[in-house]
């Protein structure tokens, strides 16, 4: 059986061969020169659909305390979101946002975005809720990251929309 054994597995056939090796690594570095680039670019897009989302959640909030309270209440943007006391002033969309509720000037909620190298803009610096849920202004929150880009638009009756202006045949979705 000795003998049988050993001549099936020599002993000089126990490991790999130095051509063998190359062509393994030459496989997996093929392999990952195909699957970095789409996985860059599904982490962009999951980047901007996150901050998307979080001020799409931001501005549902809004309206739907609008509606419940039945007051005007607003998202507006703010420089400090992490004082004591902040308040709609002298920030970006991008830097932070505040929910309040306008009679009293209750502070609902404060937002900071998940990711930091977002931009977002807005014509508007405050957008206002009233009790039947509509805005007193139309407006689009434009948001990118890197070469992606996302429209949030906001229509009278108080109603998002989201849209990719990168996308072809989408109507009614310009930069």
């Amino acid at each position: 059986m000795k003998i049988i054994a050993h001549h099936i597995f020599p002993s000089s056939q126990r490991g790999t061969t130095l051509l063998e090796l190359l062509v393994t690594i030459s496989i997996a570095a093929i392999l990952m020169g195909v699957a970095v680039p789409s996985f860059q670019g599904m982490m962009r897009t999951n980047r901007i659909a996150s901050v998307t989302n979080e001020m799409g959640r931001a501005l549902m909030l809004t309206r739907s305390e609008a509606v419940s309270r039945g007051t005007n209440v607003s998202l507006c943007n703010t420089a400090n979101p992490n004082s004591t006391t902040p308040s709609c002033s002298g920030g970006t969309w991008a830097t932070g946002w505040l929910i309040k509720v306008n009679s009293n000037d209750e502070i609902l909620r404060i937002g900071t975005l998940s990711s930091t190298n977002a931009i977002i803009t807005n014509t508007e610096d405050e957008i206002t809720y009233t009790p039947l849920g509509n805005v007193t202004d139309e407006s689009d929150f434009k948001v990118e990251i890197d070469t992606e880009k996302r429209i949030i638009q906001i229509k009278n009756t108080g109603r998002t929309r989201t849209c990719n202006p990168n996308k072809a045949g989408v109507v009614d979705c310009t930069w």
